[in-house]
């Protein structure tokens, strides 16, 4: 929702994508609107966002927010947003904008555009009930709002799943896809162990997805990540989920060494504004410890790259005031910058 006083805070991102297709827009309203409008007496429209990075298309259908009323409304007490709905903010020139999240119950990715169509900028994962102004730092006429997440899975073409083990993240990554209307993506999934990859490639089938989609390696993950670099390749988005490199601390700075090679060179494959997700299961490297080893990792591939958010374990996972080494659990999910 529209929040009136911009401020120069804002959370930066790189996704770059087009608005290509706006039909069925209705006048402006003037009448006077009630201070929460059924969304079904929004106006609507049908939107098409082209990814640079990916050259895919993907449809919205979004309502249209065209009055002081609807804007300042915006998707206030919505608690379920389809991925192929959003909430477009109309505004009649190009001007410094603020949003908020007061009263929104769900996240957002929220998108900046120029008046010639073209994102200036990206908000991702916008938290619940926050009152901290998003604000780009250019004058837009427009702002599109979608689903927590969404800008992520819509630029998501070619993923390498490192560790792969039996594939679940092979499999949710082909159902973003899918999701996302990608029609040429690509899933590579690296493991050293065959009996694990023949379960992966069952899973792959068993949840209904096309076998020439996935790509299965049975090869030591260091050796591929090296051979990919030769070669050329990039990726959109890269898995790493090692098995455990330090069990104790008296590993750590074997295992630091290990961690850092392997987040290199992935942070060497991923294409601008691709994502790394990059997780650690060792008891013997803190949460702090191993951001700092990604941190070294990305300095030494000359590679920056936006947080846009840490991982840890589930709720259910057990953690006691006399264990604390039951936090061993961690990840980070890194977008590289251009």
């Amino acid at each position: 929702m529209t929040r009136r006083e911009p401020i120069s805070r804002s959370i930066a991102a790189s996704f770059v994508a087009v608005i290509i297709l706006w039909v069925g827009v209705a006048p402006v309203v003037q009448a006077q609107i009630a201070p929460l409008e059924d969304l079904a007496g929004f106006p609507r429209c049908h939107l098409q966002i082209e990814s640079k990075r990916t050259g895919a298309n993907h449809d919205i259908e979004a309502w249209i927010a065209d009055t002081p009323a609807r804007q300042a409304q915006g998707l206030m007490f919505v608690r379920e947003l389809p991925a192929t709905r959003g909430m477009l903010f109309v505004y009649d020139e190009p001007r410094m904008l603020g949003m908020w999240m007061k009263n929104t119950y769900i996240e957002l990715d929220m998108l900046f555009i120029r008046a010639d169509g073209r994102v200036a900028w990206i908000a991702e994962h916008a938290q619940p009930h926050s009152l901290d102004t998003i604000a780009a730092p250019h004058p837009v006429q427009y702002v599109l709002e979608l689903r927590g997440g969404e800008v992520q899975r819509l630029g998501l073409r070619r993923v390498l799943n490192c560790y792969c083990y039996t594939g679940g993240f092979s499999v949710a990554a082909l159902a973003g896809q899918r999701a996302a209307g990608v029609e040429d993506g690509e899933v590579v999934s690296i493991d050293s162990s065959g009996p694990a990859l023949e379960r992966a490639r069952a899973h792959v089938a068993l949840n209904g997805f096309d076998a020439a989609r996935a790509t299965f390696l049975d090869a030591d993950v260091n050796a591929s990540l090296r051979q990919f670099l030769r070669e050329g390749r990039r990726f959109d988005a890269i898995v790493l989920d090692p098995p455990k490199f330090a069990p104790t601390v008296t590993h750590a700075e074997r295992a630091a060494r290990a961690y850092k090679d392997i987040n290199r060179l992935a942070l060497q494959l991923l294409e601008p504004g691709g994502v790394l997700y990059t997780f650690s299961c060792s008891g013997g490297i803190s949460a702090d410890l191993f951001h700092k080893i990604v941190a070294s990792a990305g300095a030494d591939a000359g590679v920056d790259g936006y947080i846009v958010e840490t991982m840890g374990a589930a709720p259910d996972h057990p953690m006691t005031l006399e264990f604390p080494e039951g936090e061993y659990l961690k990840g980070l999910v890194v977008m590289r910058r251009p």
